[in-house]
């Protein structure tokens, strides 16, 4: 199972308005239940008998079908068996319970539908259903010509009229009862306890980090709005008259197209259960979020429209609808309160200014992580570390506090200097990746700074050092490939490389330096016999030289 938890990082302030509307359904919920139920009860003290006219509806609608699919030459118990499936409405109303009318015979038969196959018969009556489910609600007048369309029509008008009105006095969205004001309830009602905690929960990942974004007014403004819209488009263009529309789900989808746009070049973290086990990894937002959400509801709302067989009592068209929104809500407001990558957050942006201008190495330090707690990818705030650190630790004239400085440098380094490389590397700045890895002196053992760097990053830093004049860089990264993947698939290749390069390195005094050094803290280095007969050959020539 895949499940999805956002940026996955510390929030910098209290998701507020994120919390609030998710305690605005539970109350709802809690207090008035289900917009079902509340239909239920109303329709139990009608004057009307509404059991009564509910059962006409659905014995005239059966009975409108049954002549329809005689009409297009079925027979009698073929007509009458599929004429079973056709339910004029989701209220059940108590004398169809008692009765224990074989809802599960509905399932088999379209189970047996959507299996045809090659048979003619089977797609005769596939295409005769598809028909009448796709017109006798939306165009009934299409049956005008048959026996039981005047009955058919009195029966649902009398029910249609019962409902309208109850939906209108109670301010339930449906087609008929359709209004800005009960657009806007019906985003605060859920149909069961399932259908709550999963918009809570898909809600409360997305929204909390949205959020933070920009001002909470906007953001609460684009919630209502998208989740409005959503649902009035649902119901306006992709409902029948009397369908209820209800569910937080469009304020959830508006959320996530929020997020889409705030965080669209980051990553999210997602969760990957397996058995007892579980992984937690990174993907890009980018390409995740429309695979997990939008691509289901879109296969889903083209399905909708071609079949009426197999439809869902999801609002598939109300989630585009409120992500669509969401996204242009969000463009606007990237366009108005622009960030440069990689920052994710206004303040986040203040909060590095400070940093640059603070002198006290220490306080940077402190700052810097800070900022890092919420944005773990900010790796303008990691190079500027980096490089602040080695431009003390290269200083000739110590600075206070020498060792402490020195061991806060070098704990930040190997906390993360793999992830510098790693995201430079995965952008394709390897250039930049260099500079600062050259810097490194010569006593810090790749080994313990680039951690679990994978292989393909470390070789790819690797060969660009090479070709661009970083001889002693791309060394070391070989060593470190070598002892680190040692059973690559790469090695031979690697030996081969690493063997070349330092067979053509200039015999010179800096040359000679950095193989010494490296020669002296990695004994154990794979290539150590390659550089070992370097500097043994550089001796002699020097003692040569002298001869002469």
């Amino acid at each position: 199972m895949i499940f999805p938890i956002g940026l996955g990082i510390r929030l910098r302030q209290w998701p507020l308005v994120t919390i609030g509307v998710a305690l605005s359904w539970i109350i709802v919920f809690s207090i008035y239940g289900t917009p079902s139920s509340r239909l239920q009860n109303l329709l139990s003290k009608t004057p009307h008998d509404s059991d009564q006219l509910l059962e006409a509806k659905q014995k005239t609608t059966r009975n409108l079908f049954y002549e329809y699919c005689r009409k297009n030459d079925g027979t009698p118990h073929a007509c009458k068996r599929y004429s079973t499936i056709i339910e004029p409405s989701y209220v059940e109303p108590k004398s169809f319970t008692k009765k224990k009318i074989p809802y599960d015979k509905t399932a088999v038969i379209i189970k047996e539908l959507s299996n045809c196959g090659t048979s003619k018969t089977c797609l005769k009556y596939k295409i005769i259903l598809e028909s009448f489910l796709g017109n006798y609600q939306n165009n009934p007048f299409l049956f005008k010509s048959l026996p039981s369309f005047a009955v058919f029509r009195q029966s649902s008008l009398s029910w249609d009229d019962i409902l309208t009105n109850i939906h209108t006095d109670i301010g339930l969205l449906s087609k008929n009862s359709f209004n800005l004001l009960a657009a806007f309830y019906s985003n605060f009602w859920h149909k069961d306890y399932s259908h709550l905690i999963y918009n809570l929960i898909t809600f409360l990942i997305f929204g909390i980090y949205a959020e933070q974004r920009y001002r909470r007014s906007v953001y609460l403004l684009a919630l209502l709005l998208g989740g409005t819209l959503g649902t009035s488009l649902q119901v306006l263009f992709f409902s029948p008259p009397n369908t209820l529309v209800f569910g937080g789900s469009a304020i959830a989808s508006t959320a996530l197209g929020l997020f889409y746009v705030f965080f669209f070049h980051q990553r999210m973290k997602i969760i990957f259960w397996y058995g007892l086990s579980y992984k937690i990894f990174h993907a890009h937002i980018k390409y995740t979020l429309p695979l997990l959400f939008v691509i289901s509801d879109l296969v889903a709302s083209v399905n909708s429209l071609t079949t009426h067989l197999y439809t869902s009592n999801v609002a598939h068209f109300a989630h585009l609808g409120s992500f669509s929104f969401g996204v242009i809500a969000a463009f606007i407001i990237v366009c108005i309160s622009r960030l440069k990558w990689p920052f994710i957050y206004q303040s986040e942006v203040k909060d590095y200014q400070k940093l640059l201008i603070e002198r006290d190495p220490s306080l940077a330090f402190s700052l810097g992580e800070t900022i890092l707690r919420y944005n773990p990818e900010n790796i303008f705030v990691m190079e500027h570390l980096a490089a602040r650190f080695l431009d003390f630790y290269d200083s000739p004239s110590p600075l206070p506090k020498t060792l402490y400085l020195e061991l806060q440098g070098v704990a930040f380094l190997k906390k993360h200097l793999q992830s510098i490389m790693a995201m430079r590397s995965r952008r394709n700045e390897q250039k930049t990746a260099c500079r600062l890895l050259d810097r490194l002196p010569m006593t810090f053992l790749f080994s313990e700074f680039l951690g679990n760097l994978g292989h393909r990053n470390v070789l790819k830093l690797a060969i660009f050092a090479e070709s661009n004049c970083f001889e002693t860089l791309s060394m070391k990264l070989y060593s470190y490939f070598l002892t680190r993947f040692p059973f690559s698939n790469k090695c031979a290749e690697v030996k081969k490389r690493v063997e070349r390069l330092i067979a053509t390195l200039s015999i010179e005094e800096k040359n000679l330096q950095n193989l010494c050094l490296f020669a002296k803290f990695h004994p154990q280095s794979p290539i150590i016999s390659y550089v070992s007969r370097w500097i043994d050959q550089a001796a002699i020539q020097e003692r040569n030289s002298r001869v002469v």
